[in-house]
């Protein structure tokens, strides 16, 4: 892994980088749960087809509650 926090490699697997396991733990998070976060987000901006490796560094996990997970 390069220096991304997270790299979305297809629609069940997320490869997390030191970054976002510090992330998850700021936020109470387990890395499974940051994990799915990432992925809906990912899909949310876009779309369910594109699953190439990509970086999305705009993380705002505040909203998680109320997105029902």
């Amino acid at each position: 892994m390069d220096d991304r926090p997270y790299v979305i490699e297809s629609p069940t697997r997320v490869k997390l980088g030191p970054d976002a396991k510090h992330w998850a733990r700021e936020h109470g998070l387990s890395l499974a749960e940051f994990a799915r976060y990432l992925l809906h987000q990912h899909r949310h901006h876009h779309g369910e087809g594109d699953f190439e490796s990509v970086e999305t560094p705009e993380i705002s996990v505040s909203n998680l509650n109320a997105e029902g997970r």
